[in-house]
């Protein structure tokens, strides 16, 4: 029973890590003290099953019985979900790839709309929360930009514009639900 102790204890304090959550700002958040979280996470502590509740719903989680069967799918989602929620920003090294790239295609056709209008973009994405699919997606537009940059063809750069305010309105426009109508009977409308 220790390993699976030590293992609940491992997912919490990687969730608190992952989620940039100090013991301090824990504590506050579940009632427990902070020498209480850290004598949990070092294991000189076993923990009941109120502390263990405590501390997961203080990090937006959820304790539940899962049939073992279902277990394999439960992490499968788990996993899938935590890599789609990670969020973060563009890295330095792919804000100054894609301004090498833009420079050096400026120096070799002049100032175009299609570039300033990239640096736009490119702006908006240096400061827009990304998550992991987001970054993905810019960094094979980032790859095509460089495999095409030596040709002075306008077209490549058409295409990766199109996809980089794709992306933009993707992230500045997300879509959290299906479409709804203006109005409908079942809404049960008191102005009507």
């Amino acid at each position: 029973m220790g390993y699976v102790r030590e293992d609940l204890i491992k997912r919490f304090r990687d969730k608190r890590v992952a989620a940039k959550i100090s013991q301090r700002a824990l504590s506050e958040r579940s009632g427990l003290t902070q020498s209480h979280i850290s004598q949990i996470e070092t294991g000189s502590l076993d923990p009941g099953l109120s502390s263990f509740l405590q501390m997961a719903r203080a990090l937006d989680l959820e304790l539940v019985l899962v049939p073992r069967k279902l277990v394999p799918a439960v992490e499968a989602i788990d996993r899938e979900n935590e890599v789609a929620l990670t969020v973060g920003y563009l890295p330095t090294r792919d804000i100054l790839r894609i301004e090498r790239v833009l420079s050096d295609y400026q120096g070799r056709k002049g100032i175009s709309g299609d570039i300033v209008e990239i640096k736009h973009l490119v702006e908006f994405l240096q400061n827009a929360p990304l998550n992991q699919k987001d970054l993905k997606e810019f960094r094979s537009i980032l790859d095509a930009f460089e495999g095409q940059s030596t040709r002075t063809s306008d077209k490549f750069f058409k295409k990766s514009l199109l996809a980089l305010r794709a992306l933009r309105n993707r992230i500045a426009h997300p879509r959290t639900e299906e479409p709804r109508p203006a109005y409908s009977a079942d809404d049960g409308d008191e102005d009507a």
